[in-house]
């Protein structure tokens, strides 16, 4: 059974991404940072609504021509499916 749990997400990528492009990447946050070598990466960062949502916004950044550098996830806020005080869906 799927979650209904939202996905915070931030995807970091090599270079700056003008903050233009924050409403086409889904209103997404955009911050920039340097690494220790020098290079200027960017991160993508907010909540999308599930896997699809996330893997449309990869797709969105691949179409930019954006070189991926990181993805991490972790559970957002439920979005009103069933689902136990445990975190389990669907059990309990």
């Amino acid at each position: 059974m799927m979650s209904s749990r939202s996905i915070q997400c931030c995807v970091t990528v090599r270079g700056r991404v003008g903050s233009h492009w924050s409403h086409w990447l889904g209103g997404l946050e955009l911050s920039h940072r340097c690494l220790e070598t020098g290079d200027e990466v960017t991160d993508v960062r907010g909540t999308v609504p599930d896997q699809s949502a996330l893997q449309g916004l990869l797709k969105r950044i691949w179409n930019l021509n954006l070189t991926v550098l990181s993805v991490s996830t972790s559970p957002g806020e439920p979005t009103g499916g069933r689902e136990t005080g445990d975190g389990v869906p669907g059990q309990g």
